[in-house]
């Protein structure tokens, strides 16, 4: 297990072997993974784990705040990250599905503020949606559109 995991793992969430070798596998990604590809990763290092049992241990890890999810429109994939309190956007390909981070938050530096009374905003998620370059070529050489 990682460093970050001694002071973000609360004290209610049982620590097993296959909870840890999930949180650190989650913790390596640079971007965003689907629960499949978490599962895909993990069992291509031989550790004998069902779809279910990540499914539920990323469940857990949201509920706990360990990780975050997010869906991105166009896709059918709920994606998983650590909650590591990155201020990190993203772009999103509608065709091929990959994903880029922003350098930058669009929103800049300074905090939202809404006029209103009876909400307290605490956080944001920007989602830009368009083409890659490779998938802009192959959209002009088709007539098809998305």
């Amino acid at each position: 297990m990682n460093s970050s995991a001694e002071t973000q793992w609360p004290s209610t969430l049982k620590r097993t072997r296959t909870r840890l070798a999930v949180y650190d596998e989650l913790f390596a990604q640079a971007l965003p993974i689907s629960a499949r590809e978490l599962f895909e990763l993990l069992s291509a290092k031989n550790l004998k784990i069902s779809f279910s049992t990540v499914y539920r241990i990323l469940d857990a890890f949201v509920s706990h705040g360990i990780a975050i999810q997010s869906k991105p429109v166009g896709d059918s994939n709920v994606l998983y990250g650590m909650n590591i309190h990155r201020h990190t956007h993203f772009m999103v390909c509608m065709r091929c599905h990959e994903k880029r981070a922003l350098q930058e938050c669009p929103l800049g530096t300074s905090s939202i503020h809404l006029d209103s009374d009876d909400f307290m905003v605490v956080g944001h998620q920007i989602e830009i949606l368009g083409y890659c370059k490779s998938c802009m070529n192959l959209h002009k050489k088709t007539p098809e559109s998305d």
